[in-house]
């Protein structure tokens, strides 16, 4: 019985792992997409309502899920405070400080980092333009990352239920 007991265990966490690979990654997927959507809103705060940088981003975390809600509302709070720092640095300090509610790659964070280079630095149609460079980015990002999940997804889970059976085979 109680070696039963084990290999269910085995089992059970070997598949888990598997199936929790296979959850992480369409969770990076939706957060790609989360950014998406808050870059898009972000550029039409911008262009249209020509408010302030800190309202136009405090705007778009209203209109948007954690975790880029987040970042969103904190880097306009931080910008609230006009304590000299530069939007770059605000940037990458909030990115930092939400690093684990992420699901993305070191690369995708590189990306978002990058991002913060142009906001609020340069004049309006400069930043429409590298809004529109950065969409685009994004979007051969989530259909590389669709791509990958649709192959990789189902892998993960094979590979933790046979995994765990393979453990437990060479256990017994």
């Amino acid at each position: 019985m109680l070696k039963f007991c084990g290999v269910l265990l085995i089992i059970l966490s070997g598949s888990g792992m598997g199936f929790r690979a296979a959850y992480n990654m369409r969770l990076r997927l939706e957060q790609l997409k989360q950014l998406k959507k808050a870059f898009l809103l972000l550029k039409g705060e911008i262009r249209y309502s020509h408010q302030p940088m800190n309202v136009a981003l405090q705007t778009a975390a209203e209109k948007m899920e954690e975790p880029v809600s987040g970042i969103f509302r904190e880097t306009a709070g931080q910008l609230e405070k006009f304590d000299g720092r530069l939007m770059y640095d605000i940037w990458c300090e909030t990115l930092k400080e939400h690093r684990e509610e992420f699901m993305l790659t070191n690369r995708q964070m590189n990306f978002l980092e990058d991002i913060g280079n142009t906001l609020g630095y340069l004049d309006k149609e400069m930043q429409m333009n590298h809004f529109d460079l950065h969409l685009e980015q994004l979007n051969q990002e989530i259909e590389e990352e669709e791509k990958n999940m649709k192959d990789s997804a189902r892998l993960y889970r094979c590979l933790g239920v046979m995994g765990s059976i393979l453990v437990t085979l060479i256990l017994v």
